[in-house]
């Protein structure tokens, strides 16, 4: 539940979390992974415990619903996915020679965030509002997303939203400061 919490910026409350809670509850029974699921005691309560397999499809069942609850601006995802796709459209066509000589172009290490890059959004940031520290290692994270994502991924939720961050960094990466 945190992962998606995080994944689609969906605010961290109690009643979210009970929806979220509701909701899967409801798509794994639908799913029939609810009734043949292990079950563990852990202190007082009865957990049940899912494959990664298993969440990942819980995952994808529940993808619209999770945008739906989230702050991510479904009409800038769709554009994004469409521009991907036709990004993925024109790899395809190219002749496997240029696609290789392409691939021997490209780096085989993730790009890391410059300190000119860090420098221009700190800079934009203070000036905007005051702002927590840069969040760093999500960027980095999002990089590396973006850089290693394969042809066939490049719809996927992680992948967009990656992009999408990257492309907003002065408010993916920052955070107002709650002192103000």
């Amino acid at each position: 539940m945190n992962t998606q919490i995080e994944k689609f910026d969906i605010p961290d409350t109690e009643k979210n979390r009970s929806k979220l809670r509701i909701k899967f509850t409801r798509e794994l029974q639908r799913l029939g992974y609810w009734d043949t699921a292990e079950k563990k005691v852990i202190g007082r309560n009865e957990t049940r415990l899912f494959s990664d397999q298993q969440l990942n499809h819980l995952s994808s069942e529940v993808e619209n619903y999770l945008l739906k609850q989230g702050n991510v601006d479904i009409e800038e995802l769709e554009a994004y996915r469409q521009n991907v796709e036709k990004y993925i459209e024109v790899i395809s066509n190219q002749t496997n020679e240029s696609y290789q000589q392409q691939l021997e172009a490209e780096q085989y290490e993730p790009p890391k965030v410059t300190k000119r890059e860090a420098m221009e959004v700190m800079l934009t940031a203070l000036f905007e509002k005051f702002f927590e520290p840069l969040d760093i290692e999500q960027w980095n994270q999002d990089k590396a997303t973006t850089h290693f994502t394969e042809l066939s991924d490049m719809t996927d939720t992680d992948y967009i939203l990656a992009c999408m961050r990257l492309n907003n960094p002065t408010t993916s990466y920052t955070k107002e400061n709650d002192i103000i």
